[in-house]
């Protein structure tokens, strides 16, 4: 593993902990291992396995996603999407999708796009883009609006495309849940 690799994991494990507020000694007990184990991944001495790093970035609660895009592709000025080039965010993406994202995600995304749901695949981009700029809290009530529209026309049979690809409806509800937690706690974001 490269140096600038394993200093951009050392950063990404970091900062997810810190972000968090756990504490190490915390994170170890949760991932059932010891604090010299979290230290020597933290701080570089050491590399972590990837079923370790992906559960370390669930018990800090964050989206894995923005953390595999700033690990596959470390950039030493800015590792933000948005001043990232389009090339690094699409090696980053394929990546993501090739090796990362189960099945039933890429068959979600699948459906959006090319499912013929009645709305631009464009359209759907920038409603999710805009929903994204808004407060998690603000977000929290255009998902249970979404979630109670959804279980109201699943209920009464007039769900559209029934035999299409469905949304993972319990996994959509734990991430409500997920999301008041979150906002509970204080933080600004979450994972499921």
């Amino acid at each position: 593993m490269s140096r600038m690799v394993s200093d951009a994991l050392v950063g990404i494990l970091h900062k997810s902990r810190v972000s968090a507020g756990i504490s190490q000694r915390s994170l170890a007990k949760s991932m059932h291992h010891s604090v010299s184990t979290i230290q020597s991944w933290e701080y570089g001495t050491a590399n972590p396995p990837f079923e370790d790093v992906v559960e370390w970035l669930d018990m800090c609660g964050v989206n894995p996603l923005r953390y595999y895009l700033e690990y596959l592709h470390p950039d030493p000025d800015s590792s933000e999407s948005t001043k990232a080039s389009v090339q690094y965010i699409r090696d980053a993406v394929v990546q993501y999708f090739k090796n990362v994202a189960p099945d039933s995600e890429i068959r979600r995304l699948a459906f959006c796009l090319f499912g013929g749901t009645g709305s631009s695949w464009n359209g759907q981009i920038d409603e999710l883009c805009a929903l994204n700029h808004l407060q998690i809290k603000e977000r929290i009530d255009v998902a249970e609006l979404i979630y109670s529209k959804y279980t109201v026309a699943n209920s009464t049979g007039s769900i559209r495309q029934p035999d299409a690809i469905l949304p993972d409806i319990k996994n959509f509800r734990a991430a409500i849940d997920s999301c008041y937690k979150a906002v509970a706690d204080g933080k600004d974001e979450y994972t499921v």
